[in-house]
């Protein structure tokens, strides 16, 4: 029987490897995950190479895929009871979270979402401030800290 009707994962694509497996020690928790489509379909091919989903950076056409994408994992969000925002180190930057998760969490927010970040952000992250003010709960990569 899951503990809750959904945790949503937001991540950078680049995290997404890392998404699948904190997705099934969810499940083996009780939750009910829901992870984006690209993350879903990068475990069906085996093939997690970011740059061969965002064909947008070769072909601007392509961007209506990215906005397809975003409207897709809006939908989760919405559906969903909280959001788990996994947020690993990228190159030198501890704890990253990017421009598209940040939309993902302030809808989260907006939806009164219970909104979990994985790891601390740092304090000179450039987006800290926007990222605290939707006040998270950091679990500091304890899942027994999830509590709704």
């Amino acid at each position: 029987m899951a503990k809750v009707g959904a945790i949503v994962i937001c991540s950078s694509a680049v995290f997404f490897r890392e998404c699948i497996e904190i997705a099934g020690k969810l499940e083996k928790l009780g939750y009910k995950v829901l992870l984006p489509d690209v993350a879903l379909a990068m475990k069906k091919k085996g093939n997690f190479d970011v740059m061969a989903v965002k064909t947008w950076f070769n072909d601007e056409a392509q961007f209506t895929k990215k906005t397809s994408f975003v409207d897709e994992h809006f939908k989760k969000v919405k559906k969903g009871d909280a959001i788990l925002v996994v947020n690993l180190k990228k190159g030198k930057i501890g704890g990253y979270i990017g421009g598209g998760v940040l939309m993902e969490m302030g809808l989260a927010y907006y939806l009164k979402k219970k909104i979990f970040v994985l790891n601390k952000v740092p304090k000179d992250f450039m987006l800290y401030e926007e990222i605290m003010a939707l006040h998270p709960v950091f679990l500091n990569n304890d899942f027994g800290r999830i509590e709704f």
